[in-house]
């Protein structure tokens, strides 16, 4: 199968901020136990791309509009990298600085290697974000992993089978929910994706786009803190993505707030997976954007309760996707208002927690230690974001921002913050707001 069509707009505006400096592209890091051989993994990307149509397609001007194109694709990139003195972080910071040539391909792989007693290499496969979200991402990784693996032991039969191809996800919401949005759109102009008044972190910088950077700091939390965590989540009758959201929403508010104000009004973004909700159903093995996302809104004041906050963005989501809200971003985003307005971030925070990586381990010889992933948001202005996946136990973070619209010194803070809620809020301990 082949992908030869027009970007959906929800496609484009990936490719939109691709352009400018690599924003919004998914960089997937991956620690991995034993010998990775550089030609095997060629072999394997080959395999991949041969499985994924998008990852067998390039994106093309047409006139005024956007195309899939798979002709003249060229082959998925990989770079190997030495016995470098080079950290994985510094490597996933220049991946997500990085345009993606999508006239050529549209994702890239970096190899790290550590040579050694104990070979530790980290695999870091960068995707654009108008054929991928987070989950079909890591998806993927695992994919290749797997093809190596098979490959190494001579257990692959050629040649792969390619999965159907996906089309734009319009196409497959269920027809009652289609045609409302049809209804609203006939009688009313596009509505931007959000409405309600909010604060947010502020510009320590100013500057045009094109000049902002994405940096980023990783974070992870040990097994017996996770487990803590979940437990606490269980007993507060709420979810570990409603506290990762009220953390991080306390942490905005008392950097906005300053000490100065006693009311701040935020809100918070959580992406949602809408493979459940289409028709048919889509798979994870699918390599696709297939998500969409419900926006909370809220009001912090002096006093509030941590886990008052983290259910209330339990109930939001949960509101968001019953009423429908979650296909708002299919039928009714406006590129041109959300570009033309730079200095305007979508939220004032936004969680994309995956929860627990339901993926192997052992690939053969190759053991899978950490899996983790960012997104770049250098164009995104002062909105604070966090990408979160569980695997084995451990909680991985990381927190993607834009610069100098922030300064790493300023998201330390806040990151310190954040986390000294959850950790204290876990434990048990009266988590209350203070200005």
């Amino acid at each position: 199968m082949t992908v030869n069509r027009e970007l959906a707009p929800y496609e484009q505006m990936p490719e939109t901020m691709n352009r400018l400096n690599g924003s919004s592209n998914i960089t997937v890091i991956s620690r991995i136990q034993g010998y990775l051989n550089e030609d095997l993994l060629k072999q394997a990307l080959t395999l991949i791309q041969q499985l994924h149509p998008f990852l067998n397609s390039r994106i093309i001007a047409a006139g005024d509009s956007l195309r899939f194109e798979s002709k003249e694709v060229e082959p998925i990139p990989l770079r190997v990298i030495e016995d470098s003195q080079q950290q994985w972080q510094e490597i996933a910071r220049e991946e997500i600085n990085q345009v993606i040539e999508s006239s050529k391909v549209l994702a890239r792989v970096v190899l790290l290697r550590h040579q050694g007693e104990n070979t530790t290499n980290y695999l870091l496969t960068t995707i654009h974000h108008g054929i991928a979200d987070a989950l079909s991402s890591l998806q993927l990784q695992s994919q290749i992993l797997d093809y190596y693996h098979k490959i190494d032991t001579d257990q692959l039969i050629t040649p792969v089978a390619t999965l159907p191809e996906i089309p734009p996800l319009q196409e497959l919401v269920p027809e009652s929910i289609k045609k409302s949005f049809q209804e609203h759109q006939s009688s009313s102009n596009s509505q931007p994706l959000l409405t309600m008044e909010f604060e947010t972190l502020g510009y320590e910088k100013l500057v045009p786009r094109e000049l902002r950077s994405c940096g980023m700091l990783h974070r992870q939390i040990n097994e017996e803190s996770t487990q803590r965590l979940l437990d606490t989540c269980r007993q507060e009758k709420t979810t570990v993505h409603g506290a990762l959201c009220a953390a991080m929403l306390l942490a905005a508010a008392k950097k906005i707030s300053a000490g100065k104000k006693k009311e701040v009004r935020v809100n918070c973004m959580s992406p949602v997976n809408l493979r459940p909700f289409l028709q048919p159903a889509m798979g994870d093995d699918h390599l696709a954007s297939i998500v969409s996302c419900v926006i909370s809104s809220h009001k912090i004041d002096v006093n509030q309760l941590f886990w008052n906050l983290a259910r209330e963005v339990k109930q939001e989501i949960e509101n968001g996707i019953k009423g429908g809200d979650i296909f708002s971003v299919l039928f009714r985003m406006d590129i041109d208002a959300i570009m033309t307005t730079p200095d305007q971030p979508l939220a004032t925070v936004a969680v994309t927690n995956l929860g627990q990586v339901n993926i192997p381990r052992n690939y053969g010889s190759l053991k899978l230690e950490e899996i983790h992933f960012v997104a770049g948001t250098a164009t995104l202005g002062d909105q604070l974001f966090c990408t979160v996946t569980t695997f084995e136990g451990r909680m991985f973070l990381n927190f993607p921002f834009s610069q100098p619209t922030l300064s790493p010194q300023t998201m330390e803070i806040i990151v310190d913050h954040a986390l000294s809620y959850l950790n204290d809020a876990s434990q048990g301990n009266k988590v209350i707001f203070d200005f």
